[in-house]
Order: C-alpha cells, then structure tokens, then sequence
C-alpha cells in the first residue's frame, strides 16, 4: 500500500504563508541549516527530513528554519537541532553563510549553515517527524531549496577538517595535520584510557604488528583523553613505537564524535567511545571502525583495504 506524501507530512506550509512570514521580518529574513553528518560502520550518512513546504513537498531537506527576532544565530542552531531531532549534547560549527538574491522561494532570505559529525550509534534520533533518518551521503543528488549545495559546502568543508585539523599536542616536535601525512594512509585510533586492560591489548596488538602496518603504507597515531605524562609511561612500559596524542580538553575527540554516553551494569556516564578511523593517501576517511577486534585490529585494517 503506498502512502501519499499528504499524509506523511506532519505540518504543511504554503509558499503564500511563508511569504507573508518573511515580509513581516523587513522583507529579509535569517535563516538556519543543520547539516548533521554522522558515521555508521564504514557509511559517512547526512540526517535529513522530508520538506515542510508544499512546493517541495516530495523531496529532502536538511533541518533547519527561519530565525526568531529575538535569537541568535547560535541559539536558533541548537533550537532548530532540538526541535527536530530531539537532540541536545551535539556541538555545532557555523560553516557558510549564503546569500545570494533569489535563492529562497519566499523572499530574500540569508542562510547560515552549521555542522556536526557525530557517531550514530551514539546519539538516537527523539523526534522522527517528517520521516527524519539518516541517509549515506554518496547517495545525495537533489534536495529541496538549495540544499544541495549547502550540502556540498559543508562536505567539503568536513573533508579539508579532517585534513587540516591539528592533530600534534606535547609528544611531537612541533604541530602538524593529516595534510602533512598526505600521501601516506593514516590510522587514527581513538581509545578511552592508557594502561588498562582492554586499551593495553589493543595497543600491544598494534605495536606486535607494526611492521606489517607500515609495509601496507600506514602511519598509526593514537589518542585519547589521558594527559602526557601518562602517555609517556604507557609507551614506555610497553614499547609502542607509534605517537600518542593527548586531548584531556577533548578537543579532537569531540570534534571527530566519539565522545558520548556509555553505559556500564546499567549506570550511565559520559567517555570516550573506541573508534578507529583509516584515512587514505588523499586524506578522505576509508574506513571506521567502531568495534574494533582488539586482539587482532592490526589485521582488520590491513585485511579490510587490501
């Protein structure tokens, strides 16, 4: 039995509604979109909604909405976030505004885009109004307004952060990014605490099969929320031979979105979710690994992309 889009929508605007929406704002109005990317197995996917206004009624839209006159930019961000997704403990970048005139159907209207990238598993959606899920966003072609391009913007965007951020805290010379490491494959492996058993394992098995790593043409940099000094001793007293990266302010951590709730016999608290990023020569994310084989995760890498 197919289902109209009619009955699918929850709420439905007319452009004429909206026009008038816009006009009561001085004929210009401020907008927002949240383009929320999120990673789930080896798929980079993009949250997205089916629209709102009866013009593009049969087609996806990113979230967003026109901001109040008494909001911030900011504010309508995390407001739009949270009315839509039912989400609250997201941490959001404003990328690009766009303005061009004629843009918007209704008026003049100037977006600006925020984005996040998050890990799935870690965040369940609240809200699903409007058929709200995700999808893999090699799969994006045609979306309502110019979301399109927004779309690519922040895609792009997500891209050159994941080449550029700095990744280089206290055990290295000085700072550097993947840009520097372009040209050779980077494993990025996040884990949540130095000397214990499970990140012990899992760093030895790394360490016993570093040569086999660095025939295949990786590079291995772990990090996580320890301090330096700590660092300094695990590596010390277990030999490993590849760079650790301290972020006791999570500042990495965070923006990669392995940082979430966890739950533990039943209480629930805040860590670091072990995750494993494999970012090829060209500096675009290949593969993730979001539970990874501990005892044999040097083998899963070289195994999965060979």
């Amino acid at each position: 039995m197919s289902i109209k889009p009619d009955n699918i929508l929850k709420n439905t605007k007319t452009l004429k509604g909206l026009q008038s929406e816009v006009q009561s704002i001085n004929r210009v109005a401020l907008s927002v979109d949240c383009v929320i990317f999120g990673f789930d197995e080896n798929k980079l996917k993009v949250l997205l909604i089916r629209s709102d206004l009866k013009k593009y009624q049969s087609k996806w839209s990113l979230l967003g909405d026109l901001v109040k006159p008494e909001e911030d930019l900011d504010a309508a961000a995390y407001r739009i976030l949270k009315q839509r997704t039912g989400l609250s403990d997201l941490y959001l970048e404003q990328v690009h505004t766009f303005g061009e005139v004629g843009r918007h159907p209704a008026g003049r209207v100037v977006t600006t885009s925020y984005c996040s990238l998050i890990n799935i598993q870690n965040h369940r959606l609240k809200i699903l109004d409007n058929e709200l899920h995700w999808h893999e966003a090699e799969s994006i072609t045609d979306l309502a307004f110019d979301h399109k391009r927004i779309f690519d913007t922040c895609y792009l965007w997500l891209q050159k952060r994941v080449q550029e951020h700095p990744l280089g805290f206290s055990l290295l010379p000085s700072k550097f990014s993947l840009r520097d490491l372009k040209g050779q494959k980077v494993v990025l492996y996040f884990y949540p605490q130095d000397d214990t058993p499970t990140c012990t394992i899992q760093a030895c098995n790394l360490r016993d099969n570093y040569a086999l790593l660095k025939k295949n043409g990786f590079k291995v940099i772990g990090i996580s929320p320890d301090d330096v000094k700590s660092h300094q001793k695990f590596t010390e007293k277990f030999s490993l031979p590849f760079t650790l990266i301290a972020d006791p302010e999570h500042k990495i951590i965070g923006e990669y979105g392995v940082w979430g709730k966890k739950n533990l016999y039943g209480r629930e608290y805040m860590g670091l979710h072990r995750t494993t990023f494999v970012i090829d020569e060209k500096g675009a994310i290949a593969k993730i690994f979001l539970r990874p084989k501990n005892k044999a995760h040097a083998e899963e890498i070289v195994k999965s992309l060979s």
